[in-house]
């Protein structure tokens, strides 16, 4: 047998791992503690008066982040349109034309482009939609918050050849630009949708422009 071990064994101690260990004392932590350490008033009304400087540079900001969002959606929506139109006379084979329409119903050139407009076949190379003509697509706009306005070319109505050509009702070739800006917002800049005489359509960045 062996001779017992004499040496006294140490118990064992198990680290407690969720208890949270104090700050020694004399560190930063523990004094500021003991004497109550925090912001006098002074420092918090400066705190204060800085974030609302921010926050004032910050909201114009956002908000012509926000502007700049619709008007670019605003444009989007005629581009794409016009492109319809454009590919709904190839297809039918026949004179689609665009016209302003608040209602969905009839052409109303002047009412201004951004109350809404309104794809349909002329059957009768008229500009404007009889009633017995087939509508394509109807697109109105409740409560405007941006201005369409089309230059003398096409301030009427954009007229689609079966060839996807834009002509006048007086057989000329048909080219013209529609500005697109915000309302109140003329500060900023604006956006333009301009149409050769082929019928292709582009959107082109300018500057402030006056809706008028």
């Amino acid at each position: 047998m062996y001779p017992p071990n004499t040496r006294a064994e140490a118990p064992i101690q198990y680290a407690n791992f969720w208890q949270i260990q104090s700050p020694e004392r004399g560190s930063p932590l523990q004094q500021c503690r003991e004497r109550h350490c925090g912001f006098t008033l002074i420092e918090l009304l400066f705190a204060v008066l800085v974030m609302a400087v921010l926050a004032a540079q910050a909201v114009p900001a956002m908000g012509n982040l926000v502007a700049l969002a619709r008007l670019k959606s605003a444009t989007n929506d005629f581009y794409f349109d016009l492109s319809l139109a454009h590919s709904e006379a190839i297809k039918r084979n026949f004179r689609v034309a665009m016209c302003p329409s608040p209602d969905g119903g009839e052409c109303q050139p002047g009412s201004g482009w951004e109350t809404g407009w309104m794809i349909f076949q002329d059957d009768n190379n008229s500009g404007t939609r009889d009633a017995d003509e087939e509508i394509i697509k109807v697109t109105v706009v409740s409560k405007p918050r941006v201005a369409i306005r089309g230059n003398k070319n096409v301030m009427r109505y954009v007229s689609f050849t079966a060839l996807g050509t834009t002509n006048l009702i007086s057989g000329a070739f048909q080219a013209g630009t529609f500005t697109v800006c915000l309302q109140g917002r003329r500060e900023l800049e604006s956006r333009q949708v301009v149409i050769n005489s082929m019928g292709r359509s582009r959107i082109a960045k300018t500057g402030a422009a006056l809706c008028s």
